[in-house]
């Protein structure tokens, strides 16, 4: 009987040290960390890591930790898989020395968690972080016309034109296949001074916003307007509704059908999407907007009291005849321009097809570009494209 008892005793502990070996061979995650220590490396991941995922990179957190007072942690981004992630090892032993931690640990891959996974996780995690890369050899830019799909691999399918950045002169007639399996969403920049047209190089598409383009079949279309005020104040706002307008027309002649073409956009750029809404159904399905705004700040009334006073009422007034308004508005309590109160007539005349998220990061009007609750942010983009395409 004793002798059976030290065969299953030696047994066990074979047992025990192959999945012991097993599990440091796929990571150095093995016995280091505890829960006070994962539930810090959690804490850190989600608020100042997660936000800083890109899509066309990979993002590397190593953790190292011998309590929840005794930490240190270091993330990378970058293009190179293998690089990224011996750099973030070694930046976070250098880190983790001064207080005296020997061992750091692979915690995330992009924006998932890693630590402590099977090794069966991690393989399909890292799997899909090098083919995400795989696909991501850049265009080369001509920046000379911005407007058209935006591409960030060679990878077109769909032979989609123009593609912004990669011609010059007049911006093409738009030209794809399969319209009818795509998905269409276009982007309508902000506008700094109506009476002078915006360098769109500099400008660029919300990161929680243009997460949408890792579905199948989603393509962005950044327009780049044209339009400036001219002797009539506010004029600006209907030549962009022109300048969408064209764009949905060509959009709809080459077969990408209404209910799958969304307006998106930020400041001067969102009003105008809101302001298309007597285009709702026949035109597109509905618009995802930041900040939207274009009559100045609040603080100016005084200086330039004709735009919030007088054009600010007539266009709201005209955007409100509109049958339905379909839409989710993101508007911040920090916003120099409208904050949710100035917005809020929308959400009572339409209180059942208008959403709308408030909040306050500090960031005031380009909250969109430094969104302090990146990853909420973009949960509520995907929930909201998801229900409505």
């Amino acid at each position: 009987m004793q002798y059976l008892m030290i065969k299953s005793k030696i047994f066990w502990i074979f047992v025990l040290s192959l999945f012991w070996c097993n599990f440091g061979i796929i990571s150095t995650n093995a016995d280091e960390l505890y829960g006070g220590c994962i539930k810090k490396g959690t804490s850190e991941f989600n608020n100042k890591v997660k936000q800083h995922v890109k899509i066309n990179f990979v993002t590397v957190m190593y953790f190292a930790c011998t309590s929840s007072s005794n930490w240190s942690w270091r993330y990378e981004r970058g293009q190179d898989f293998d690089a990224i992630r011996q750099l973030a090892y070694k930046k976070c032993l250098k880190g983790a020395s001064k207080y005296n931690i020997k061992t750091c640990h692979l915690f995330s891959i992009n924006d998932k968690i890693v630590y402590g996974k099977d090794p069966t996780f991690i393989a399909k995690v890292e799997k899909e972080a090098k083919a995400r890369l795989a696909k991501n050899i850049k265009l080369t830019p001509t920046r000379k016309n911005i407007s058209g799909f935006v591409l960030y691999t060679n990878d077109n399918p769909n032979n989609l034109a123009p593609i912004s950045k990669t011609y010059k002169g007049k911006t093409p007639k738009i030209s794809l296949i399969n319209g009818e399996d795509l998905k269409i969403i276009i982007w309508s920049h902000g506008t700094n001074r109506p009476q002078k047209q915006e360098n769109c190089l500099k400008l660029t598409i919300p990161e929680t916003l243009f997460a949408l383009s890792e579905n199948n079949n989603v393509y962005f279309y950044f327009l780049c307007s044209r339009a400036i005020d001219g002797d009539k104040l506010g004029s600006y706002i209907y030549k962009r509704k022109k300048e969408i307008n064209r764009v949905l027309d060509q959009l709809i002649s080459v077969g990408i059908k209404p209910k799958n073409i969304f307006l998106a956009g930020q400041s001067a750029g969102g009003w105008t999407s809101l302001m298309m809404m007597d285009q709702l159904e026949k035109k597109f399905n509905s618009a995802i907007v930041f900040a939207p705004a274009f009559a100045g700040p609040r603080s100016e009334i005084g200086i330039y009291p004709k735009w919030r006073r007088e054009e600010r009422p007539r266009q709201i007034k005209k955007m409100i005849k509109a049958k339905v308004i379909k839409a989710l508005i993101f508007a911040y309590e920090d916003d120099p321009y409208n904050r949710p109160k100035e917005l809020m007539f929308l959400k009572e005349k339409y209180p059942n097809s208008v959403e709308m998220v408030g909040y306050k990061c500090g960031n005031g009007h380009s909250t969109a570009y430094n969104d302090c609750r990146f990853g909420k942010t973009k949960q509520i983009i995907k929930k909201y494209f998801e229900k409505n395409r």
